[in-house]
């Protein structure tokens, strides 16, 4: 029958108690504490408290356990007393070779932050410490990486570990899986297998994990884990063997009968953390990056900013054969702000890079942030909708931009971007976010800053965005908007239309499509996926279209979004001041990416996973 504990103190104070009696007594006697006979009694002990440090090897521990005892004595006194034992062990599909170091008075144990452990066996880690933690890790497995740029030899630092790779297809969201514990698995020609403790797999199925640098990353991140966090995961097994530890997925861990996500992220915070310092070390990267800097702008003085950058990244990344996404979030780490801006995933692609100045070394901030972020801020922020409606400030795919030609423009996909210059000087034109890390951790928000820019999918829930409208950079942004150049040019051209909309909704949908010059309801059809004699009864005024038939027409058509809310009045709609979310989203469309056209609002409305499609 397997006996399951809630922590190390129940299962110690339980598996151990008759060893722990003895060892008590022993020590009354040996030590007459308080006693001055031998007439006494054992009434009671407690284990209060077990505080772990690391061992010397790997898989070793040390614990100190606090026990309080109540010691009955001559005329039935209760004699309060604290002692203290050290023990080291092994963690090794159990608790292995228990040693009992010393037995004392208890002492409190001085906080040694190198070598200390949580109660789950986790090791504490500071941001400032994190550098140094690789730098030990590399000492033991790599030293030469310390001395010289260098492509780290994952495969050779793995196997110093005893750690054995093996290639196998795995589902298409897992890129490894390491293996704490011996398991049977069901591999993907149904055959099973038994897999060692000590094993690293690697998806070998999908594209992304046949790449050398992928690999790289995933292979040094597993031996972190195996290095920092196998005895936690030993612990688990200890205090329930229903609990089978084994699998990495992607960047998260996945248990069989275990939830105790909190312990999963600190486990996932470190590794992450200390991956590309180990694939980077400090010292080599610094030299080799401004070297790189260096030597691309001799090469080519005509190169903006942001493209200097650009290529520093992919540069270093062939060097040191890992992800650009990697390089990135080494570079963050090691203070260079500036390249905030380069090699952006949001909204499922790759940005154009931007750049701007970066002041404030410990500000946590981007300029850049998904199209479903910049629909709830605009909700949640009744000074930036304001400003929105005033056309004053404009979402320029994935900035909130100010409204002027010298800083937006419209691309030939009918996108509101921002113009190449305003892309060398985001600070200018742009709204800026603070990032705030919401889970409790010794991380700092430029930490948290490097997960969100970098867009570590498993981190995300713990990361939120804060738009401070009264911040210094935001509040001179307010200040030099207006209803400039490219508004008033637009707000103009609308005008003109507006003003002949004047009758029925059949009659304004004819003005409509004759000063937009469609010659033909089969073309207009076509750009608003409805057929000519649906648009040729809504034009007759035989019909009112319903709501999403209309919205269809507008996205397709791409009417200015005073046009859209005119169409809308004459059909009797409104929206906005139903409260519900679905309108807050049909007026971001409206107003932010009416020049997109209806197959473009379609594949927005289906990536925020909302219900809603046109027509």
């Amino acid at each position: 029958m397997n006996t399951k504990y809630r922590d190390f103190k129940e299962y110690f104070e339980k598996k151990y108690g008759l060893q722990l009696t003895k060892i008590i007594t022993q020590y009354i006697n040996e030590n007459k504490i308080c006693i001055n006979d031998d007439n006494w009694n054992l009434k009671k002990f407690k284990v209060m408290k077990i505080t772990f440090e690391k061992g010397e090897k790997c898989n070793q521990i040390k614990f100190y356990v606090s026990l309080k005892l109540l010691i009955e004595v001559k005329n039935k006194n209760i004699i309060e007393y604290w002692l203290g034992l050290l023990y080291e062990a092994e963690l090794n599909h159990g608790l292995k070779n228990l040693n009992l170091l010393k037995c004392e008075e208890y002492v409190k144990k001085q906080y040694k932050a190198e070598k200390n452990l949580s109660k789950n066996l986790i090791p504490y880690f500071s941001v400032s410490s994190l550098d140094y933690h690789a730098t030990k890790f590399l000492e033991k497995y790599c030293p030469q990486a310390l001395e010289k740029p260098m492509a780290l030899p994952v495969l050779d630092i793995a196997n110093k570990m005893n750690l054995k790779i093996i290639y196998e297809p795995l589902n298409e969201d897992i890129f490894g899986k390491t293996y704490f514990i011996e398991s049977e698995e069901t591999m993907d020609n149904e055959e099973k297998r038994v897999i060692s403790s000590g094993t690293i797999v690697i998806n070998n199925r999908t594209e992304f994990m046949k790449l050398i640098e992928s690999q790289n990353n995933t292979i040094i991140h597993e031996c972190v884990h195996w290095e920092y966090h196998k005895n936690f995961f030993e612990l688990q097994y200890l205090l329930n063997q229903e609990n089978k530890p084994i699998v990495f997925k992607k960047e998260d861990i996945e248990f069989k009968s275990l939830s105790i996500s909190n312990k999963i992220e600190w486990l996932e915070w470190q590794a992450s953390a200390l991956t590309p310092r180990i694939l980077m070390p400090k010292k080599v990267t610094v030299e080799k990056f401004l070297s790189t800097i260096e030597k691309i702008k001799n090469q080519d003085g005509t190169l903006k900013n942001s493209q200097i950058y650009e290529r520093a990244i992919l540069n270093l990344a062939n060097f040191f054969k890992v992800t650009k996404k990697a390089v990135k979030i080494r570079l963050l780490q090691l203070g260079f702000k500036n390249i905030i801006g380069i090699n952006c995933y949001i909204d499922k692609e790759y940005k154009p890079a931007y750049y701007f100045n970066y002041q404030n070394e410990d500000e946590a901030l981007t300029y850049m942030i998904s199209f479903k972020e910049a629909i709830q801020f605009r909700i949640n922020n009744k000074w930036l909708d304001a400003l929105m409606k005033e056309r004053k400030l404009i979402y320029a795919d994935g900035f909130f931009a100010i409204n002027h030609k010298e800083y937006v423009q419209v691309s030939k996909k009918g996108k509101i971007v921002l113009t190449d210059y305003a892309r060398e000087h985001v600070d200018e034109c742009c709204l800026a976010f603070n990032i705030i890390g919401t889970f409790q951790s010794n991380l700092n928000n430029m930490a948290y800053s490097s997960y969100y820019i970098c867009k570590n999918t498993s981190n995300q829930q713990n990361i939120k965005l804060e738009l401070n409208m009264e911040s210094i950079q935001n509040s001179r942004i307010i200040g030099v908007t207006g209803c400039t150049d490219i508004a008033f040019e637009e707000i103009s051209e609308a005008s003109k239309i507006l003003d002949k909309m004047i009758g029925s909704f059949g009659e304004c949908l004819n003005v409509l499509i004759q000063e937009l010059g469609y010659k033909s309801n089969k073309i207009i059809g076509e750009l608003v996926f409805l057929d000519e004699k649906t648009i040729w009864n809504y034009r007759k005024g035989k019909r009112i279209p319903e709501l999403n038939k209309l919205l269809a027409i507008c996205g397709g058509l791409k009417l200015h979004p005073r046009i859209t809310y005119k169409l809308m009045e004459k059909a009797g709609y409104t929206i906005g001041n139903r409260g519900k979310q679905e309108d807050f989203i049909i007026m971001f469309l409206i107003e932010e990416c009416y020049n997109e056209g209806l197959p473009s609002w379609n594949n927005r409305l289906e990536e925020l996973d909302v219900s809603i499609r046109l027509p």
